[in-house]
């Protein structure tokens, strides 16, 4: 399969050229912290819970298998700090809070739809790829891949 020498970004007129060069990177720290939290173990699995709307903290312990507290705590922080989750307090005895998707979180989402379009658009070549690879090396696969998940 040959390569494009240019690609059409969405919502940008101008084409960008792919080169043999490294693509840059942001180099500021905040793009850096964001990208640093999608890519983080628990980040994706708590937004996932969050799209059907508003969730209390317990709810989506539960709902989120494996996390502890303080991992959903700190999770849920930096979403909000982020500005992918809004925390809404509610003052009453016992004390109540709930956490949902802002409307950048719901943006988010329907970039991490692209994403998820190209793995299932590419899975065949993908798996293709990893057993060429493992077969290379003369390794069982991880036991997750074994198990089918």
């Amino acid at each position: 399969m040959a390569l494009s020498t240019s690609i059409q970004v969405p919502g940008k007129p101008e084409f960008y050229a792919l080169t043999n060069q490294p693509i840059p990177l942001p180099t500021g720290g905040d793009t850096r912290t964001f990208l640093a939290l999608i890519g983080d173990k628990w980040t994706l699995r708590v937004i996932a819970q969050l799209v059907a709307g508003k969730r209390r903290f317990n709810e989506l312990r539960k709902l989120v298998v494996g996390i502890s507290q303080k991992v959903l705590a700190a999770t849920l922080r930096s979403l909000e700090r982020e500005g992918l989750v809004k925390r809404t307090f509610f003052p009453v005895i016992p004390p109540r809070v709930e956490y949902e998707l802002t409307e950048i979180g719901m943006r988010f989402l329907q970039a991490l739809g692209a994403l998820r379009d190209f793995a299932v658009e590419n899975r065949f070549e993908i798996e293709a790829a990893r057993r060429r690879f493992d077969a290379e090396l003369d390794i069982e696969p991880p036991a997750q891949m074994l198990s089918g998940r």
